[in-house]
């Protein structure tokens, strides 16, 4: 991904009709500093970028919230850094970008800002939602180098809305008892998901289309481990809605364990009230939980096992759904 192309593209797409010498008044420059960003030849700190969107009327905050991240002041890039890295080490973090340890650890002290390409670098290589958090800034048609991208992330985003099961399909194909299977074999991967064969055949029959998986020594082979959902609302409710109907499916087939350690699924509930105060400590900790548990993932070295899928609800017997 050729990030410096990127940049050239999206700060000639948020100017729009304005004029670089409209803009460089804005910004306090006497001197054409756009032109030189727009051009490559210098590249643009976080902050210039921020106060760019500011004067071009672009809500970098709302394109923020829409790939998660909720109530970020865009201006503290220390904050941002140290949501992507999360608990991953800077020495990982920084070989993923290409950039130092040191380097990393003086943007999280805010001793030196960041350029809006490892920003960007950052969002794609840690989040995968680059494509999304550009499209909340301009209309992606305006960045050719990233249209095809969006194009390929559309037909992840149509085939996940079809078949809601198909990322836990795709991670059917990476476990070892498929690897050491000596052909592919429907039957094998349809009892993984509690699917029928035929769904499953007409599943992979497209996910071979989009090149997301090939064929390799009789055996389906996955190209991506992740698929492109994004924030489409319709999409994840889908995804959502599925999972939620096949955990009261278990649930309504459930016998008691042998044992906790027994457990292939772990179905449990808990009542309580609260106060506000508190039910917001109980959301932030939610999220966190998530990050821990993707934490232990990265960690996870050995060979996949087993499939499993987290859904995890904390209901409000009152919710009408129009919140």
């Amino acid at each position: 991904m050729n990030y410096s192309l990127i940049k050239r593209e999206l700060l000639k797409a948020i100017r729009g009709k304005h004029s670089q010498n409209y803009v460089n008044g804005k910004l306090g420059y006497s001197f054409n500093q756009v032109y030189r960003w727009e051009a490559g030849y210098k590249k643009i700190p976080w902050l210039d970028f921020v106060q760019l969107c500011r004067v071009c009327k672009v809500d970098l905050k709302a394109a923020f919230r829409y790939i998660d991240f909720f109530d970020l002041d865009p201006e503290r890039y220390d904050i941002l850094v140290k949501e992507l890295v999360a608990d991953d080490t800077l020495k990982m973090v920084g070989e993923s970008i290409g950039c130092s340890q040191s380097q990393l650890s003086r943007w999280l002290n805010k001793k030196i800002v960041p350029t809006l390409e490892n920003i960007l670098k950052l969002i794609y290589v840690r989040r995968s939602r680059l494509i999304d958090f550009v499209s909340q800034l301009t209309d992606i048609h305006l960045i050719p180098s990233l249209l095809p991208f969006y194009i390929q992330e559309e037909k992840e985003r149509e085939l996940h809305f079809k078949y809601p099961y198909v990322a836990a399909l795709i991670r059917v194909l990476d476990l070892k008892q498929y690897k050491g299977l000596r052909e592919h074999s429907d039957t094998f991967v349809a009892k993984q998901l509690g699917l029928p064969e035929a769904t499953v055949k007409e599943a992979l029959s497209h996910l071979h289309s989009l090149k997301l998986i090939k064929i390799e020594n009789k055996k389906a082979m996955p190209q991506s481990m992740r698929l492109h959902v994004g924030n489409n609302f319709e999409y994840n409710k889908r995804v959502r809605k599925y999972w939620t109907e096949k955990a009261l499916e278990i649930l309504n087939k459930l016998q008691p364990p042998k044992s906790f350690e027994a457990r292939k699924s772990l179905l449990g509930y808990n009542v309580f009230s609260v106060s506000e105060e508190g039910f917001q400590k109980i959301k932030k900790k939610y999220l966190e939980f998530y990050n821990d548990i993707r934490a232990i993932l990265v960690d996870d070295k050995a060979e996949t096992e087993m499939v499993k899928v987290l859904n995890l609800q904390i209901l409000d017997p009152s919710d009408d759904g129009s919140a």
